[in-house]
């Protein structure tokens, strides 16, 4: 997802999972084990003058924020998404 200062990724490879933000070649990537989540929200991130930004907090082996610099629309479809895709069980008859 682009945003102003640059995009966010997230990367799901069976077992392993990578947060990827930045602009071209100038990323911070963060690995997590995907089949370890157990929680995805939006929360506010630390305050500063212009008051809380908002944050995705992706709680795994280890917890990542990430997205801030999102619109509330694309941090909403993003925090969907990795719920659909890291939370809910695999449709019926889908082999993992």
């Amino acid at each position: 997802m682009m945003a102003l200062f640059g995009d966010v990724r997230v990367v799901v490879d069976d077992v392993t999972g990578m947060v990827s933000t930045g602009i071209g070649s100038i990323r911070r990537n963060r690995r997590f084990d995907a089949t370890a989540v157990k929680r995805i929200v939006v929360e506010d991130s630390s305050t500063n003058d212009d008051g809380a930004r908002k944050v995705i907090r992706l709680e795994a082996n280890r917890t990542i924020k990430f997205a801030s610099f999102l619109t509330s629309a694309r941090r909403a479809w993003m925090l969907i998404t990795l719920r659909q895709l890291l939370l809910l069980p695999p449709p019926l008859g889908t082999h993992v």
